[in-house]
């Protein structure tokens, strides 16, 4: 994931530059202010922020690039917290994806 992420960080070190960029370019607006999905990305360009998370019942993880800072974090965890609301609905906790967030600020 360290090389991965290096890679992404500074496509230009990379002989994968082509399809890097090309990953990283926003495609769809989904969300404002400015939250774009790109190919295999997460977008925020106003924050400099490149990112992609998931989770399922038992694992968590975050890729976390700013391009602003050149900085990334790679974190990830084998369990997930789980939050139930009354009506039923479960929804995962996103502890993980805010500290990594701001561990890039």
């Amino acid at each position: 994931m360290i090389l991965y992420t290096r890679a992404n960080l500074d496509p230009s070190s990379s002989a994968l530059r082509s399809s890097i960029e090309v990953g990283q370019k926003p495609l769809y607006l989904v969300k404002d202010p400015n939250v774009w999905i790109a190919m295999n990305w997460i977008v925020q360009p106003d924050e400099g922020l490149i990112w992609h998370n998931g989770q399922t019942f038992g694992f968590n993880s975050i890729l976390a690039i700013s391009t602003k800072k050149q900085k990334a974090i790679v974190a990830m965890t084998d369990t997930t917290v789980q939050k139930i609301s009354a009506d039923g609905k479960v929804d995962f906790d996103m502890t993980l994806q805010e500290v990594a967030f701001k561990c890039l600020k």
